[in-house]
C-alpha cells in the first residue's frame, strides 16, 4: 500500500485514570483544569502520578500523541500511513510501538525513555493532559529521513514540548517538495508559544486544526479574527475545533460553522485527532470542505464511545459514512 500519509511529533503511552475533579485537593486542582495541556518534568510526574494513583480508577492504556492518534484512525479507515518519531527501549516503548499497528515504522526511533502522558477523565469524559516527554525531546534533524517524508501527500505534524523539535520541524517545512501538503495542530503546547514561534512553520501550511482556546492563545484574538491573521500568513485552510460547539471552518472560498451531534462521551481524549483524520480522508475521497467537517464530526463521535483507540473508525465506517453524506 503506498504511504499517502505520514505523521511526526511526540509518540506517548496514554494512562488515563477518572476522578472526581470538584474534590480535588487545592494542589492538584492547579493541575487539573478541563481540556488543558501541561508538560512536567520527571520529578513533578512523578509526584502527581502518585497522587492521581492513590484517589483515581484506572481506566486503561493506549498509545498517544497527536499525530499518532491521527495517522492511526486513518490507517484504520484504510489510507496508508507512515510515522517519525522516537520511543523508548523500555515496556511501554514496545506497548507504543504495538498501538501502531497498520502504520509503517520505518521512521521509527529506539532510545531512551518512553514518552508518558496523563489523561484524567471526570465523569463527563471531559480530559486535561499532564506529559512528561522523555525521549521525544531527543529527535533531532539526523534522524528524520527527507527522502522518507516524500514518499506522502500529506505530512501532519503536531507538537512536541521542547523548542528543539519545533525548529527540526521549521527546518524540514522549509525542504519540503511543494508537491507535498502540510497539516498541523499544534496544540496547547505550541500555541502557548505565540505565532512568532510559528511564523515559519505556518507559512509552509495547508491545513492548521486548531482549538478556538488555542487560536485565541496563539493570536491574541478572538478565534475568527484569529483564523484570518492566521490565513494571512499562507495557510490555506484553518479549521477550528470547537468541542460541543462544532467546527468553525476558514477556507479561500467559504467560510461557515457547523453544529455537532452531542453524545455522551466515554473518553475524548483524542476525539480532534480523529476529527482531524476524518476531515483528511473526506479531502482524499474528494469531499467538498463542508463534507469533510461532517465526516471529521462522524469520526470523532465514534472514537468517544470508548477508552483510548478501542472505538476508532474504520474502513467500513468511513465508506459507508462518505455514502450516507453523499445522499444529503
Amino acid at each position: 500500500m503506498p504511504i499517502d500519509v505520514i505523521g511526526l511529533g511526540a509518540l506517548n503511552l496514554d494512562i488515563v485514570y477518572r476522578l472526581k475533579w470538584p474534590r480535588l485537593n487545592k494542589k492538584l486542582a492547579g493541575f487539573i483544569q478541563p481540556g488543558s495541556e501541561l508538560a512536567l518534568n520527571d520529578a513533578e510526574f512523578e509526584h502527581i502520578s502518585g497522587i492521581i494513583k492513590q484517589i483515581g480508577s484506572l481506566v486503561g492504556k493506549s498509545g498517544g500523541g497527536q499525530a499518532a492518534n491521527t495517522v492511526v484512525a486513518l490507517s484504520r479507515m484504510g489510507i496508508g500511513c507512515g510515522y517519525v518519531g522516537k520511543l523508548g527501549a523500555d515496556e511501554a516503548g514496545k506497548y507504543i510501538r504495538a498501538g501502531l499497528n497498520g502504520v509503517d515504522k520505518r521512521g521509527l526511533i529506539t532510545d531512551g525513555h518512553s514518552g508518558h502522558c496523563l489523561s484524567i477523565l471526570n465523569d463527563t469524559g471531559e480530559r486535561c493532559t499532564l506529559i512528561n516527554p522523555g525521549c521525544n525531546d531527543e529527535l533531532t534533524l539526523a534522524d528524520v529521513k527527507l527522502d522518507y517524508l516524500e514518499q506522502a501527500r500529506l505530512l501532519y505534524f503536531s507538537s512536541f514540548v521542547s523548542d528543539k523539535q519545533l525548529q527540526v520541524q521549521t527546518e524540514i517545512a522549509g525542504k519540503l517538495c511543494p508537491s507535498i501538503s502540510l497539516a498541523l495542530d499544534p496544540g496547547e503546547l505550541y500555541a502557548r508559544r505565540g505565532l512568532l514561534a510559528l511564523e515559519e512553520l505556518l507559512s509552509r501550511c495547508r491545513l492548521l486544526f486548531i482549538t478556538d482556546q488555542e487560536l485565541e492563545l496563539l493570536t491574541g484574538r478572538k478565534y475568527k479574527a484569529g483564523a484570518r491573521q492566521i490565513q494571512s500568513l499562507g495557510v490555506e485552510t484553518v479549521i477550528c475545533k470547537r468541542g460541543e460547539k462544532g467546527a468553525y471552518v476558514l477556507s479561500p472560498k467559504e467560510e461557515f460553522k457547523l453544529p455537532v451531534e452531542k453524545i455522551s462521551a466515554v473518553d475524548k481524549t483524542g476525539a480532534g485527532d480523529v476529527f482531524a483524520a476524518g476531515f483528511i480522508a473526506g479531502l482524499f475521497n474528494g469531499l467538498d470542505i463542508e463534507k469533510c467537517t461532517l465526516l471529521g464530526h462522524k469520526t470523532a463521535i465514534k472514537s468517544m464511545l470508548a477508552v483510548g483507540r478501542k472505538s476508532y473508525p474504520d474502513k467500513e465506517f468511513l465508506l459507508k459514512t462518505i455514502q450516507e453524506l453523499s445522499n444529503v
